[in-house]
Formats: C-alpha cells, sequence, structure tokens
C-alpha cells in the first residue's frame, strides 16, 4: 500500500514548517517560500528535462496552533533522496538567507526530511 500511494519508505518527503504568532503573516511567508522552492525546482528540471519531484501547495499544520504559534506546511515529494536534497540545500542558502530581518525575527521556519 505505501508504495502504490507513493509514501516513504518508498519516496522521500520534506516538509517545510513556517510559524509565528501572526496566522496571516506565517501563511503570507509559507506561500512566499513554496513560491521560492518551486522557481528552484522549475530551474533544476529545465537542466534535466524530467520531472524529479512533487511539490504541494500550502495547507494548515495538523497541529495549527502550538503555544501559540500559527503553523503551516507544504509538502516536497521525491523518489530520489539526493533530488530532495539538492532542493533544501538551495532552499536554506538562497531562499531562507534572503529574509528580511522582520521574518527572520517574527516567524519559525524548519524542515524535516523523511
Amino acid at each position: 500500500f505505501r508504495e502504490a500511494a507513493g509514501y516513504p519508505p518508498f519516496v522521500h518527503i520534506c516538509t517545510v514548517n513556517v510559524s509565528g504568532i501572526d496566522d496571516k503573516g506565517a501563511f503570507s511567508l509559507a506561500t512566499k517560500l513554496r513560491s521560492e522552492t518551486e522557481k528552484i525546482y522549475d530551474r533544476i528540471r529545465l537542466s534535466r528535462k524530467e520531472d524529479f519531484a512533487e511539490l504541494f501547495k500550502v495547507t494548515r499544520s495538523p497541529v495549527p496552533k502550538l503555544n501559540n504559534r500559527y503553523r503551516w506546511i507544504f509538502n516536497i515529494k521525491s523518489k530520489s533522496k539526493d533530488d530532495l536534497l539538492e532542493i533544501m540545500e538551495e532552499f536554506a542558502y538562497k531562499t531562507v538567507t534572503g529574509l528580511s530581518a522582520f521574518e527572520k525575527e517574527a516567524f519559525r521556519i524548519t524542515f524535516d526530511i523523511e
């Protein structure tokens, strides 16, 4: 079942988590980060001429509020862990480091790779 449905351990999934005390701001930042991740993916995909990952839309976290912080997530799924790491390395170095001082102070961004 897990293989047919595309779940770990047959594929690798990265969950990007954005949290903040401002719900709209956290959603806005998650949407911005997802858009930047899509640009990274599109650039890599064009060089390879193949789809190698799937990028999902921004949704509320399964636990939408924790410790007075609103939480939003988006997922990236790939059969290759190396492909996923390539996207997330660029995400970490270019996207997250390019955040404004306010965004860095007001929001937390984490990602988990399974």
